[in-house]
């Protein structure tokens, strides 16, 4: 069983989203993301003041099982990366909500939180998806 908070929202692509104060956003995979991706072995991250649009890759993570590209969820700068989680990417496997979150963003314009989903709703999700 994963671990789903109620202090975020979710993508239907299973990345996590917290909105900071100033309106920045921390952005994460999931505990079910990472429990599917496996054993965790390398995180490509942006650099930062770096711009992207929404739908545009910008972290692209390794396992042991699958290359995943992590698609912006909103357009927005990069302010900050978790430079940590690029020496020790196994963080993702044990920590995906505290130390293994992947970047901060400024948002172009505010995160509407009626397009992703609440910890409800995204169980929910889980519930739906096949293995």
């Amino acid at each position: 069983m994963c671990t789903i908070k109620s202090d975020v929202l979710y993508s239907f692509t299973h990345e996590w989203l917290k909105v900071n104060g100033g309106d920045s956003v921390t952005l994460g995979i999931t505990d079910h993301a990472q429990m599917r991706l496996g054993d965790i072995t390398q995180v490509c991250l942006p650099e930062i003041g770096q711009h992207f649009q929404m739908g545009e890759v910008c972290i692209a993570i390794k396992s042991c099982k699958a290359e995943v590209d992590i698609l912006m969820p909103f357009a927005g700068t990069v302010l900050a990366i978790n430079d940590e989680i690029k020496d020790k990417p196994v963080l993702l496997n044990q920590q995906a909500y505290q130390q293994g979150w992947l970047i901060q963003l400024q948002p172009v314009h505010p995160v509407p939180a009626s397009k992703f989903l609440n910890a409800d709703a995204y169980q929910a999700l889980l519930e739906t998806e096949i293995d």
